[in-house]
């Protein structure tokens, strides 16, 4: 038998992959992880009305319907998410991820079934970023308060508010910034606590110092 170190080896064909489970095992458990995920996730879509908004959250196999009218409506607000970052960095590790394992393996198959995932999730970042920033929208009342999924970019959150807020102001009224600020003031003027006058006889109280913080908020006030 000849020395192992001698011996050279030449490879016959490509690398194959198969699966240790059978194929029927991974239908499966695909089927149902994607069950168990739709189980946690509800659609919601948001309808402009002539004096009201109408959203309709449908699971599937039910529909709930819900009306907002314009005189109800006493904020819209907009926050900013961390969802727009994430998922971009997120995205980014796993192409490249997907890049270095297609040139570890090196051959055609495998670049191909790589380059393949690695250039999906490629559109799907580049789709991300022309879409924009991610936003969290709530529409609140004076009884509820409940969030518009739909209006989960910037761009279209303002684009969509703007109509929502010109329907508004035909129905409330525009109320200008120095009404704003009037009507906080006589609310924090009615609140304030009502203090008697020292008598002649009581020292005087010792000065106290009210400190008072405001509230910024950042959506939309009616």
């Amino acid at each position: 038998m000849p020395d192992s170190e001698s011996i050279k080896y030449r490879r016959l064909g490509a690398a194959g992959h198969y699966p240790t489970v059978s194929p029927a095992v991974v239908v499966i458990l695909f089927f149902f992880i994607g069950i168990f995920v739709l189980l946690f996730y509800r659609r919601r879509e948001l309808y402009l009305g002539p004096d009201h908004l109408l959203t309709v959250e449908s699971t599937g196999y039910t529909e709930e319907y819900r009306f907002f009218n314009f005189t109800d409506i006493q904020s819209i607000t907009i926050r900013s998410t961390a969802y727009y970052t994430t998922w971009i960095i997120v995205l980014t590790l796993v192409c490249a991820g997907l890049i270095l394992i297609g040139a570890q393996i090196g051959d055609t198959p495998g670049w191909a079934v790589f380059g393949s995932l690695a250039g999906i999730l490629g559109i799907a970042l580049l789709v991300h970023v022309f879409k924009g920033p991610t936003v969290q929208c709530k529409l609140k009342t004076a009884v509820s308060e409940i969030e518009l999924p739909s209006l989960g970019r910037l761009n279209r959150a303002r684009s969509c508010l703007a109509e929502i807020e010109s329907h508004i102001e035909q129905v409330q009224g525009r109320m200008e910034t120095a009404d704003i600020a009037q009507q906080i003031h006589l609310q924090q003027t009615s609140t304030a606590p009502l203090h008697s006058h020292p008598s002649a006889s009581e020292p005087p109280p010792a000065p106290t110092v009210d400190a008072d913080a405001d509230e910024q908020d950042s959506g939309k006030t009616f």
